[in-house]
């Protein structure tokens, strides 16, 4: 199942950020934080690939920028600098092992069944 967004880090409020440039350390895809208080570009739109029909809770998922097609992973390799031991975070062109991502914290809302009268329900994690 495929679904939009736009991601923000939670450090400096940047978006989630891709474009058609080699990363540093491995010569992937870059990934980086760009923007101001969520302003950016279609750099920072990504869709979400859910292993199920739905994305719930410690199910594996997968980002996929949406200009470039390139699959959210970490290369394996780490900087010296500026921070030392930050690992890369970089674009692959195909869905592989490092690409799957798991929820661990967050929000999870129930959808309202299309026929239902009732509200939304949620649990805060």
């Amino acid at each position: 199942m495929w679904r939009h967004y736009t991601f923000r880090t939670l450090d400096n409020q940047k978006n989630l950020h891709s474009h058609h440039f080699p990363s540093p350390l491995s010569g992937e895809q870059e990934v980086s934080a760009y923007g101001d208080e969520g302003a950016g570009d279609t750099g920072d739109h990504w869709e979400l690939v859910c292993s199920n029909d739905e994305w719930v809770r410690d199910a594996h998922v997968r980002l996929r920028h949406l200009d470039t097609g390139s699959y959210l992973g970490m290369s394996g390799r780490s900087f010296g600098r500026p921070i030392s031991g930050q690992m890369e975070v970089v674009g692959f062109s195909s869905p592989q092992h490092g690409t799957r991502w798991t929820t661990a914290e967050g929000l999870y809302i129930v959808p309202k069944d299309k026929g239902s009268h009732e509200e939304y329900a949620h649990i805060e994690l």
